[in-house]
């Protein structure tokens, strides 16, 4: 059919404008010039008839399948008419049932195009445009009404029967103005008492949420403002979602859920319009929002439903495992494993506030707990059994931290933390002392089993503990990670002290392992212990491993500090690792019960192999060790000269008090001798000697002491000393020796008598000898070369052994010296005064 002008029929087509998506065909009444329809109470009555079409006309269009909404005028009235007859077309519409039901699965809409209704209107007739094809046509006003069925006072008295009707009606079913249509079936919905979410969606996820909604209904896109027009109650899916109601079986959750995901999906604000959806938890309630809910599959729900109700009573909400969906964890509700249930702070908290004084939720904390640990370890194999159940590390660190102070039963029958007791029969229960320790009870064995006991921190055998982020002096707070370690670990205040002072002051270590319980050993059980501790990878590599700071320097571990300073075994003190040489001279051999220990253990529990390997603490505490005038092995106190190195002046040192003699004396006694002459001068102070002044100035401020020659000035104070040449096979073992020397009946020094000296006059060397072994002494430390003097004394007393002696002295030369004419290192010599120079010399 042709499209019709818009415009009211009357029924020929009038210049009355009517911007509707239906035509209306009505024998209005019109003015003189009929081409305007005249006002009165006839026109009113009309317009009321035809309103009542039109909303028989939606309810037809509801049946049929199609959108009534379509028939809502939004637009602005574009003439008289138009403007009178909308609100009344509003208003029926708004009456009548038209709405779909969300509850009617899209399945069972069928298209009802009933053969009924209005004349000319076929069941396509409305287009999704709303655009109306359709006539509606009365014969009210035309055929049917007399002229003098209007009374004066406006009041219709006429009968309107229309001969194209709705289907169905009678003649007389017309009254009130009121157009009765057919039967309407009951599944539409008035828009007044109706609800739509806003944006609309999916007709199954509607019809899932139209269970739980009364009056929900089906709003096509688009037709949102439609709906508001006739009272439909739009509403956002946030504010439905927040008056949502349990459904009435469990089974509806996880519809319901996928219902309101599908939802979101269209909604603007896309999930956080689920933000206060229902969410049932295993104790029975139900709670608004999926935040900090816990979701759990379904083997771990099976696992801990027993201890659900404890769980609530902590805080921990638990989502009913019919209604587990994705959706929970998209809104955020966790998905923890058993680990992730045991780091929830409620958990932890739990175990913490457990006070061995208090009266008990013992059984339920103990239960609760245990059953979360036990759903973590996976199944043991009977088959593959073993003395030990390895379980130790079956957590993470963070959770095992607070898990050893778990309340468990003893076999005393009293409760004590986990951590504080030992496995019956195993390798703790016979090398940790029961006063200590003592066994968990065999009840608490058979009902959890060994594994789950020692995974929460019971002890099967020694183990280790890790503290993060150690940083020396600074204060650790008792909530932090690690605290509850560190306190756990005997000594462990006073070992971060002794960090600080060998690392300094805020150095960051990182993470620190130390091996647990060593206060705890039993007396009798440190043999096998040092041997588990040597030889079981874990703990031997908490034993020698060292702790660097992030400035590089480096010191002890926790486990070697603690059985240096605190264990019953006596290794306070440095040992000496080496069968041999001066160390065994310098310190004690290892204890009786380390020294069958391999030499990496032997190091990190104190014991020293090479003289280098002591800390300046260790100097210096050996050096205060000596008694004054104890006699020291020329070899112990050859390693000190050599090594010492205390972190402060000592009190004693070691020191030459004659030839070959050597003893303890007070540091204010001794000085540091640059060169051997100056050993012959213990008149002067207790002599440390040391090669040259490079050597002697080290000395001086390693140990604090001034050098000899600060002490006294070492000039030949003698003058009866005669130049005689040095024997020509000293320049074959000793090429460019000095060609004289100077002989003396007695040699003095500062007016003490000596047997050598070596001056210098005007820059020239002089050697000064009352014996041919003093002229070989005088030789070696000219030359540099100290070892040499034997060889030198040997040719000086027999000339025929020169050549065998020079081949002697040219293999023990330095590599790369040559046949210098000078010698490679110059010794201190003392310059002398011309006083001293003997008048004989010249004559020679």
């Amino acid at each position: 059919m042709a499209a019709s002008a818009r415009v009211v029929h009357a029924p020929t087509p009038t210049d009355e404008p009517l911007d509707l998506p239906a035509l209306l065909v009505a024998t209005l009444p019109l003015d003189p010039t009929r081409r305007r329809v005249a006002a009165g109470r006839l026109t009113d009555a009309l317009l009321r008839h035809a309103a009542d079409a039109y909303a028989t006309l939606a309810e037809q269009l509801a049946s049929a399948g199609h959108d009534p909404l379509t028939l809502v005028p939004t637009t602005l009235p574009t003439g008289t008419l138009d403007a009178a007859l909308r609100p009344l077309l509003v208003d029926r519409l708004a009456a009548a049932p038209i709405l779909t039901p969300a509850t009617t699965p899209p399945a069972t809409q069928p298209l009802l195009r009933s053969a009924a209704g209005v004349a000319g209107v076929s069941a396509g007739s409305v287009g999704e445009d709303g655009a109306s094809q359709g006539l509606l046509r009365s014969a009210a006003g035309v055929a049917g009404v007399s002229a003098g069925s209007v009374g004066e006072d406006g009041a219709s008295q006429g009968l309107l029967r229309s001969a194209a009707g709705v289907a169905g009606a009678s003649a007389g079913s017309v009254g009130d103005g009121l157009v009765s249509g057919g039967a309407v079936p009951d599944r539409f919905v008035v828009p007044r008492r109706a609800v739509a979410v806003a944006g609309g969606g999916g007709a199954e996820a509607l019809a899932v949420l139209g269970r739980q909604v009364g009056a929900l209904v089906v709003v096509p896109p688009g037709r949102d403002a439609h709906a508001r027009l006739l009272g439909v109650d739009v509403r956002p899916l946030a504010e439905l979602v927040e008056e949502l109601a349990a459904p009435a079986d469990d089974e509806g959750w996880p519809a319901l859920y996928g219902a309101l995901e599908s939802l979101a999906a269209a909604d603007p604000a896309g999930l956080e319009s689920l933000a206060n959806l229902p969410v049932p938890l295993a104790d029975g309630r139900v709670v608004r929002g999926a935040r900090g809910t816990v979701v759990l599959d379904d083997a771990l729900a099976g696992l801990v439903r027993p201890v659900v109700g404890t769980l609530a009573r902590w805080g921990v909400r638990v989502v009913d495992p019919v209604a587990a969906h994705a959706l929970l964890e998209r809104l955020g509700a966790r998905a923890p494993d058993a680990v992730g249930l045991l780091r929830l702070a409620p958990v932890r908290e739990a175990v913490l506030a457990w006070d061995e004084d208090d009266e008990p939720d013992e059984p339920d904390l103990t239960t609760t707990v245990l059953t979360l640990v036990a759903a973590h370890l996976p199944p043991r194999d009977p088959a593959r059994w073993s003395a030990t159940t390895d379980a130790a590390q079956a957590l993470p660190g963070d959770v095992r931290e607070w898990l050893a102070l778990l309340p468990v039963g003893a076999a005393t029958g009293e409760r004590a933390p986990a951590d504080g007791l030992v496995l019956p029969g195993s390798p703790a229960h016979r090398l940790l002392d029961e006063r200590v320790l003592t066994a968990v009870s065999a009840e608490e064995v058979d009902r959890w089993g060994a594994a789950t006991l020692v995974a929460a921190g019971v002890r099967e055998v020694l183990v280790t503990v890790t503290v993060p982020d150690v940083v020396t002096e600074e204060e650790q707070d008792e909530d932090a990670p690690g605290a509850l370690t560190a306190q756990a670990l005997d000594g462990w205040a006073e070992y971060v002290e002794h960090l600080a002072d060998e690392l300094g002051a805020g150095a960051y270590l990182g993470d620190l392992t130390a091996v647990a319980d060593l206060d705890a050993v039993a007396n009798e059980a440190w043999p096998q212990v040092l041997e588990l501790v040597a030889g079981e990878p874990a703990l031997r590599r908490a034993l020698l491993e060292e702790v660097r700071s992030d400035r590089g320097a480096v010191a002890e571990s926790y486990t070697a500090w603690w059985l240096r300073e605190r264990s019953p075994l006596g290794l306070g003190a440095p040992f000496a690792v080496a069968d041999g040489g001066p160390l065994r001279a310098l310190l004690p051999a290892a204890p009786r019960d380390v020294a069958h220990l391999d030499v990496q253990v032997l190091r990190a529990l104190g014991g020293v192999a090479e003289p280098h390997d002591l800390t300046p603490h260790a100097w210096s505490d050996l050096l205060d060790s000596w008694p004054t005038s104890t006699v020291l092995d020329v070899r112990a106190a050859t390693a000190v000269w050599r090594h010492a190195a205390p972190s402060q002046a000592p009190e004693r040192v070691p020191a030459l008090v004659g030839p070959g003699r050597v003893i303890v004396v007070p540091a204010h006694d001794a000085a540091v001798a640059p060169c051997p002459m100056w050993w012959q001068r213990t008149d002067v102070a207790a002599l440390v000697p040391a090669h040259g002044h490079d050597e002697a100035l080290r000395l001086s401020r390693e140990l604090d002491l001034p050098r000899v020659s600060e002490l006294a000035p070492g000039v030949v104070t003698r003058e009866d000393g005669v130049d005689a040449p040095v024997p020509p096979q000293v320049h074959d073992v000793l090429p460019g020796a000095p060609r004289l020397w100077c002989e003396h009946e007695d040699l003095r020094v500062d007016h003490v008598q000596v047997e050598w000296w070596v001056d210098e006059v005007a820059g020239e060397p002089r050697l000064h000898a009352t014996t041919l072994a003093g002229l070989a002494a005088a030789l070696a430390q000219w030359s540099g070369r100290w070892g040499l003097r034997h060889l030198l004394e040997l040719a000086l007393a027999d000339p025929e052994r020169a050549g065998e002696l020079a081949l002697d002295a040219a293999f023990e030369q330095p590599p790369g010296t040559g046949d210098a004419a000078e010698p490679a290192a110059q010794p201190a010599t003392q310059p002398a005064t011309e006083v001293s120079r003997p008048t004989s010399s010249a004559g020679a």
